[in-house]
């Protein structure tokens, strides 16, 4: 019944007007509207109906009787849910089928996400408005039997996930939900939920190790899924080296961070670099990226030099 990539879409257009701030959360209510057809609700009806009781018998002020309740119907008109009721009825005063059809309280708002639940409007006065139902006694056992069946009119969650990534590339998270706004019209029930969402800023660590006077290592932490392209390293200003390395990040649980690594290898370089740089080229989900990284002076071997967004220059991009 859920379309999950139109409502991701949705939001990520509510949020295409937020100024992007480097390393903030800029949190948002966003409605998101969708919608069940009357299938859909008949779907739920029928899928809650092995949990019910559905046939009963025994005796009431001395009227025996045996009842059996078919599946129900639902009719969705405007501002109103009809469900039918069709009863096989075996007692001394009728013997026969007879269909009942009470309106359901239709609430505006749920404060469930996980389901929708509606009980009977009328259902006494559409009992006593079937003529063949001369007995008082029958009147009561029908109402009685039915009158504790609550009916699910929608279940399944909507946006049911607090604080959870929707997909590894992305900035957005579902931060609350407070509930179901409802409404109901010719064919279907509409839904609106206006949940907060978190939306947080790609960050980026980047890292760099000199392993030897030719071996060159880079690796970017960050909380997104990103792709190293290339990297140039450049001494006093003029290029030394470049490497395509197509570097995909994997989740590291340990740093609560995704990873991209890659080495390269340049040979002919002097063991003391007086002003070492590199230009680095990201990919993360279509967006292309390229920061210079500027380190200083370095020797033929260095431990891991970290730098983070703030302290790089962004030239294409974000």
């Amino acid at each position: 019944m859920r379309k999950i990539s139109v409502l991701v879409l949705i939001v990520l257009l509510s949020f295409a007007d937020a100024k992007h701030t480097i390393a903030q959360s800029v949190t948002k209510n966003v409605p998101i509207s969708l919608s069940v057809n009357q299938t859909g609700v008949n779907r739920f009806i029928a899928s809650q109906w092995s949990s019910i009781p559905t046939s009963w018998s025994g005796s009431y002020q001395g009227l025996s009787y045996s009842i059996t309740l078919n599946r129900p119907v639902v009719t969705l008109l405007n501002n109103k849910v009809k469900i039918a009721l069709t009863l096989d009825i075996n007692t001394s005063v009728y013997n026969n089928e007879v269909t009942i059809e009470p309106s359901l309280v239709t609430p505006t708002l749920s404060t469930s996400t996980d389901e929708i639940i509606t009980s009977y409007e009328d259902l006494r006065s559409e009992i006593d408005s079937i003529s063949v139902f001369s007995d008082t006694r029958l009147k009561d056992i029908i109402e009685d039997l039915l009158e504790p069946i609550d009916w699910v009119i929608y279940e399944g969650g909507i946006l049911d996930v607090l604080s959870g990534r929707i997909f590894d590339s992305s900035d957005l998270e579902w931060q609350s939900s407070t509930g179901i706004d409802l409404g109901v019209v010719e064919g279907a029930i509409l839904l609106t939920v206006t949940p907060a969402i978190i939306a947080t800023s790609p960050d980026y660590i980047f890292r760099f190790k000199r392993g030897s006077i030719s071996n060159f290592q880079f690796e970017i932490r960050s909380n997104n899924v990103i792709t190293i392209e290339n990297v140039k390293i450049y001494n006093n200003g003029a290029s030394v080296g470049t490497k395509n390395l197509n570097a995909t990040s994997t989740f590291d649980s340990g740093l609560g961070l995704y990873v991209a690594s890659g080495s390269m290898t340049v040979t002919q370089l002097p063991s003391f670099m007086s002003a070492f740089s590199y230009k680095i080229k990201l990919k993360r989900q279509d967006n292309e990226t390229s920061w210079d990284v500027y380190l200083g002076s370095i020797g033929s071997t260095t431990g891991w030099y970290q730098r983070t967004m703030s302290q790089v220059t962004t030239l294409v991009g974000e």
